[in-house]
């Protein structure tokens, strides 16, 4: 059997480790209600936002524009999301929870 006993001394190898615990949970408990870690996040903030924008989004997660339009896009095609133009900037999206979006995102919270 391999001992790991010659790196648990080292924070890095603690940190990984308990970063590999938290994503093992976290995808328990959110499986159950059809949510992955970017999702609840895009979620999260844009109940936190008011009328945040995709870009706001994009910068914030540090995720590439086009893989945050894919995602907003399947939050949308399950209704827990919808996008509006921003009256200021018509070239603007923002984005807000749908009724059954606040009500994901409240039972997410449990």
């Amino acid at each position: 059997m391999l001992s790991d006993a010659a790196l648990t001394h080292l924070a890095g190898y603690n940190a990984r480790r308990v970063e590999l615990l938290l994503r093992q949970r976290f995808a328990e408990r959110f499986k159950s209600l059809k949510l992955t870690r970017a999702e609840f996040s895009i979620l999260m903030l844009t109940q936190s936002n008011e009328h945040v924008t995709q870009r706001e989004l994009a910068r914030v997660l540090g995720i590439p524009a086009p893989n945050l339009v894919k995602l907003i896009a399947g939050l949308e095609a399950r209704k827990l999301i919808a996008r509006e133009r921003d009256p200021q900037d018509r070239r603007a999206l923002r984005l807000v929870l749908t009724a059954q979006g606040q009500t994901r995102t409240r039972e997410a919270l449990k």
